[in-house]
């Protein structure tokens, strides 16, 4: 995923290092073509382009280097930087703390990210000097950020924790907004939410769903939403259930 974690692996241990603070910056997209999947950058995205010296790998050409924004709920620093060990946990559940293999980590990581010829604000965003050599203890991050771990690995929130009306948190986003109280409530209890890109992904996407991936809206916005949906459009509405689910 662009700006998030930068992972490496030797075998035995995964390190996966995060931003080293909240603004997960600097951070630009280099191409020489300004397009992604669904469309053209803005003119606004651009206004801030520069052209950057050649990379190693483009022949001598330079790119435009266009600051990026991705949205915080995205970023990398909901869940810091993670340590695991293969050998004792496979599937990766229960990062561990243990200073001498992260800064051997850490080291190697430097080397692969000048081997493969990252911008210089890649080591900037992830907190590490240009040089292996250079990588202390003052660089690690796994117990600095080890809140934001223990918080990741909380399980999601349950529909059936929240009250449920006919529209509710399991209601795909789009039906759920094209219902104006809905929106305006969605808008006063979660506010900012539908000003993200978040929104791309509202066809069949929920707030739960939003939720789980992201840690936003919180679990005590969710159950403000909750009820306020439930009194807006009673279960006895009859609007159509979800998730192959009744309302409740």
């Amino acid at each position: 995923m662009f700006g998030g974690h930068v992972n490496i692996t030797d075998g035995r241990y995964v390190y996966m290092r995060a931003c080293h603070d909240d603004t997960n910056q600097p951070l630009y997209e280099h191409t020489l073509m300004p397009t992604r999947i669904r469309g053209r950058f803005t003119p606004e995205e651009l206004t801030g382009l520069t052209l950057a010296e050649p990379f190693p790998f483009t022949k001598g050409v330079p790119t435009l280097r266009i600051p990026a924004h991705p949205s915080p709920l995205l970023g990398p620093q909901r869940f810091g930087t993670l340590l695991f060990d293969l050998a004792a946990d496979p599937l990766q559940e229960k990062p561990v703390s243990d200073t001498a293999v992260e800064l051997r980590m850490a080291r190697l990581l430097v080397e692969r990210l000048r081997a493969n010829d990252a911008p210089a604000d890649q080591y900037t965003r992830l907190g590490l000097p240009y040089a292996p050599e250079d990588v202390t203890g003052a660089h690690l991050l796994v117990d600095a950020q080890r809140e934001r771990a223990e918080a990741g690995c909380q399980p999601a929130n349950r529909s059936d924790e929240f009250t449920e009306g006919a529209l509710n948190l399991r209601t795909p986003l789009a039906e759920l907004l094209a219902e104006p109280a809905a929106a305006d409530a969605v808008r006063r209890i979660v506010p900012g939410l539908l000003d993200t890109e978040l929104l791309t992904l509202r066809g069949g996407s929920t707030l739960l769903r939003i939720a789980a991936f992201t840690g936003h809206p919180a679990r005590t916005r969710l159950a403000a939403l909750a009820d306020e949906l439930a009194r807006l459009f009673p279960a006895s509405d009859h609007h159509p259930s979800h998730d192959g689910e009744p309302s409740r």
